[in-house]
C-alpha cells in the first residue's frame, strides 16, 4: 500500500512565532491571526496583526532521492519554492491614540527580517528568509466610519517542499528461459520444397 507524507516545513507556524517574538511594541499572541480563516472574531480595539499567504513560485525542477528504511523503499520528491507572505499590522486609533503602533510593528518586523537575527530564526526552522519589502501605509475606514490604522509589508521565504512516498517494487523475477529453436523447432513447409 502506497503511503505519501508531506515533509515540507510549516512556514505558517514559523511566521506566527516570528511575529510574536519580534513585533514591537509587543502584541498579545491571541491578537495574531493567520489570514483568510472563517469564524474568527477580531479584537474590538483594532490592535492586532494578520499574516496571509499571497503566492508561491517554484525555482528549478524536482529532485528525486531513493532511500531504503525498515524494509521499505521510499522516494523523496523535492523542489525549492519561494513563498510570499503579507503581514498587516493594525493599531488602535480611538481615545486619542494615533495608531502609530501599526507602523512601529511593521517597521520592527521589516528591520529584523533584514538582519542576521531574522535569517537565523527561520534557518533554525528549515526555512530561508530571502528579504522583506518596505512597510507601507494601508489605512482604511472601518465599520464605525473611523480610520483603522494599518501598515503592511511582505516577506519572502524559501524552503524545500518535500514529499515522501512509498514505492512498490519487486526483489526478483522467476524466469523460464527457453531456447526458441529447441523448444519450438521450425516446421518445414511442404510447398517450399516443391519449387
Amino acid at each position: 500500500m502506497t503511503e505519501t507524507v508531506n515533509l515540507t516545513p510549516n512556514f505558517r507556524a514559523a511566521l506566527y512565532e516570528f511575529i510574536a517574538q519580534f513585533a514591537a511594541p509587543v502584541i498579545d499572541k491571541s491578537a495574531i491571526f493567520y489570514g483568510n480563516q472563517n469564524n474568527i472574531a477580531l479584537p474590538e480595539n483594532n490592535d492586532y496583526i494578520i499574516f496571509s499567504y499571497l503566492s508561491s513560485v517554484r525555482h528549478g525542477t524536482n529532485s528525486e532521492r531513493w532511500e531504503k528504511t525498515d524494509g521499505n523503499d521510499y522516494l523523496y520528491l523535492s523542489n525549492t519554492i519561494e513563498v510570499i507572505v503579507q503581514i498587516d499590522c493594525y493599531a488602535v486609533t480611538t481615545n486619542g491614540n494615533d495608531g502609530i503602533n501599526a507602523m512601529l510593528r511593521a517597521q520592527a518586523l521589516e528591520t529584523v527580517a533584514r538582519s542576521t537575527a531574522g535569517v537565523q530564526f527561520f534557518n533554525d526552522r528549515g526555512i530561508s528568509l530571502l528579504y522583506a519589502d518596505d512597510p507601507r501605509d494601508a489605512t482604511f475606514v472601518g465599520d464605525s466610519d473611523s480610520y483603522v490604522r494599518r501598515s503592511t509589508l511582505t516577506i519572502h521565504l524559501s524552503f524545500e517542499s518535500q514529499v515522501r512516498t512509498s514505492v512498490d517494487y519487486f526483489y526478483n523475477v522467476k524466469l523460464d528461459l527457453k531456447n526458441v529453436d529447441v523448444s519450438y523447432p521450425p516446421v518445414e513447409d511442404d510447398n517450399a520444397n516443391k519449387k
